[in-house]
């Protein structure tokens, strides 16, 4: 049941927002009673962050299981291990574009509530932080502060896949990968000690 639920509610919250999705609907979507979406969950918020979040996590330990698996050897330059997720995180948010916007909005309207979504979404940031702080420095990268590092890789690559047709609107836009490239170097050239 509680599968059924999460499955429904991802896909009303994607189509409607977080706004626009009522309990009742979720429970309609997934065959089951108000009640017991309220038993499992206790909020619509607590669901929506458990429909949204569980996926944003998920990518996150993916990608540093993959980095944990000893393939960490595969990036031998700072560019290479950026890229890597430049590439990731972009093709993340592109196959979720619809619920990473829904959950934009959700944190945009509980913005008042520090333990928020916001706390969620910079927690999953920490092995990222770790694995720059631990790989950086043999890569040539200078970095004194990883948390604003990171957050500034998610915030253009965020920007970028998100807002991809406001930001080309009327000129030629270039292929994504080039896009991609030019997020890493921008990052890297402004790391790497010259």
């Amino acid at each position: 049941m509680r599968t059924a639920i999460l499955a429904a509610a991802e896909e009303l919250f994607a189509e409607r927002g977080f706004p626009g999705t009522s309990t009742k609907a979720i429970a309609e979507r997934a065959e089951v009673s108000e009640a017991l979406v309220f038993t499992n969950f206790g909020t619509k918020a607590a669901l929506f962050e458990a429909a949204v979040m569980d996926r944003y996590e998920a990518f996150v330990e993916a990608f540093m299981a993959e980095v944990a698996k000893g393939e960490l050897e595969q990036y031998t330059t700072a560019f290479d291990l950026v890229h890597s997720f430049v590439e990731a995180f972009a093709k993340f948010l592109t196959e979720n574009r619809s619920i990473v916007l829904s959950y934009l909005d959700y944190y945009r309207l509980a913005a008042d509530d520090s333990s928020g979504p916001a706390a969620n979404f910079a927690l999953a940031l920490v092995d990222l932080e770790q694995l720059l702080t631990r790989r950086g420095p043999e890569l040539g990268l200078r970095v004194t502060d990883t948390r604003l590092a990171v957050r500034a890789i998610i915030s253009m690559v965020l920007g970028l896949v998100l807002h991809e047709d406001l930001m080309f609107s009327g000129v030629r836009r270039p292929a994504r990968a080039r896009m991609l490239r030019e997020i890493t170097d921008l990052v890297v050239s402004g790391l790497v000690e010259r």
